[in-house]
């Protein structure tokens, strides 16, 4: 992937002082007939970030002000919908539970909505 066009997307609690090596939670952007993803994240039970990311990078957060440092071997569940805006529809709905070893979680965009995926050991 093109690295440059990713970090552009790159989400985490500091966006301006971060570098990519300090990313969870990274944005892939690319056609999709997602406007929208919107993400509910989850340690254990307690709901910790509920947000509405985008491919142009202009995520809105309705629970937490920002994407929390992920702690490693914690549970976490991730729940996420492709929104359609203007139609008021979703086209695929994905979920991920998970024991957080330091693999980055990756939100890609695609042609038949999104995928998520698990990047490698940092």
């Amino acid at each position: 992937m093109n690295r440059l066009l990713i970090s552009a997307v790159l989400l985490c609690i500091s966006v301006s002082s971060a570098s990519s090596s300090d990313m969870d939670i990274l944005v892939s952007p690319g056609a999709s007939p997602c406007d929208k993803i919107r993400m509910q994240l989850w340690e254990n039970e307690k709901p910790l970030i509920d947000a509405y990311l985008s491919p142009d990078g202009k995520h809105k957060f309705t629970l937490g002000k920002a994407l929390p440092m992920l702690v490693k071997k914690q549970n976490y569940r991730i729940v996420s919908d492709c929104l359609r805006l203007k139609s008021g529809s979703f086209v695929n709905s994905s979920g991920l539970n998970f024991v957080y070893d330091g693999r980055t979680l990756i939100f890609e965009f695609n042609a038949t909505g999104y995928n998520i995926r698990r990047g490698s050991v940092r």
